[in-house]
């Protein structure tokens, strides 16, 4: 297998999508801390009033609206914090080979055996190689030539798997 090699730089849709991807995972975490806490609430209204039920279903209230503000402010808190790391903003050089891949930017240089990523998914714009539910490299679709994208995909489907999107 010949190397594939390209480079890119990420712009406001790279992040937008990486954090489009991670929000999906936690939205799901934070629909379901609401559920709870909406099925407390009841369990409190249904229970006799006594000393610092009020309290409890003000705290109970306050976490659910916590919640809530999480839930509609998280993908965007995530795509400013990669925004904000200078070195994300630099531009990249990625080497996929048999052995693993080789992503070189201005200021680093790192080594990954494929057994450094779990899993990867695809989306519309790019891949995504995870570490855990979170990307840990990403690149777009547009820097790879069209023809090499097959070979792309066929790779990593050869030695990462593959997760639905």
């Amino acid at each position: 297998m010949q190397e594939i090699k390209f480079e890119y730089e990420l712009g406001g849709e790279d992040f937008s999508a990486a954090s489009k991807l991670l929000a999906k995972k936690m939205r799901r975490r934070l629909w379901y801390m609401i559920a709870i806490t909406v099925l407390l609430l009841v369990v409190l209204h249904l229970l006799p009033p006594a000393n610092g039920t009020e309290a409890m279903a003000g705290l109970l209230l306050g976490v659910m609206l916590m919640n809530v503000c999480g839930l509609l402010t998280y993908r965007s808190q995530v795509e400013k914090a990669w925004k904000s790391i200078p070195c994300m903003k630099e531009g990249s050089s990625v080497t996929l080979t048999e052995d693993g891949v080789l992503q070189t930017a201005l200021t680093s240089s790192t080594q990954y055996q494929w057994s450094h990523f779990q899993a990867f998914q695809e989306g519309k714009t790019h891949f995504f190689l995870m570490l855990g539910a979170h990307p840990g490299l990403w690149f777009p679709k547009r820097v790879i030539p069209e023809a090499q994208q097959e070979l792309v995909r066929a790779l990593l489907k050869g030695k990462i798997p593959q997760t639905a999107n």
